[in-house]
């Protein structure tokens, strides 16, 4: 396996695997292409598809960051029993979290027919200036620079 990954590398990349399935039947299924049409044209669609795609992929990442599956499945476990603990929250919780999740919903419906969220070049150069310095202040203000190993160093 890719440089001594764990098991947790090949869940989260077999669930991602299984994620693109409807996307490659969709190429025989007719039922399943008139299903991603829908979500493709209709506006309401396109906002639950991409919804639907920032929790996936966030729930996702618990595999890619654990240490093992027993980790893994411990941390959901935790994560569903006490909905009302805030102490787990932290960064994320209150007015902060809806700002963000607000600014990144708002960042992928403007940007929803390009390659990537940061293809800004059809902007003006004074709003891709403020958008790169927003950037860079926001890694400045809420980066975690302690010192946890960058995950690859484990290998």
């Amino acid at each position: 396996m890719w440089h001594g990954a764990n098991y947790t590398f090949r869940v989260f990349g077999l669930i991602h695997g299984l994620l693109f399935l409807p996307r490659l039947l969709s190429k025989r299924d007719t039922t399943v292409k008139r299903i991603l049409q829908y979500l493709n044209r209709d506006q309401y669609g396109q906002y639950i598809a991409m919804a639907g795609t920032l929790f996936i992929t966030c729930f996702l990442l618990v595999f890619f960051r654990s240490r093992d599956i027993g980790f893994a499945a411990d941390y959901y476990a935790r994560m569903f029993q006490d909905l009302g603990n805030t102490e787990l929250l932290d960064f994320w919780s209150g007015k902060k979290a809806k700002l963000a999740i607000l600014i990144f919903m708002i960042c992928e419906w403007i940007q929803r027919h390009e390659n990537h969220q940061l293809a800004i070049e059809r902007f003006p150069k004074y709003f891709r200036v403020l958008v790169y310095l927003f950037l860079i202040a926001a890694i400045l203000l809420y980066g975690d620079y302690g010192n946890d190993p960058f995950i690859y160093f484990q290998f």
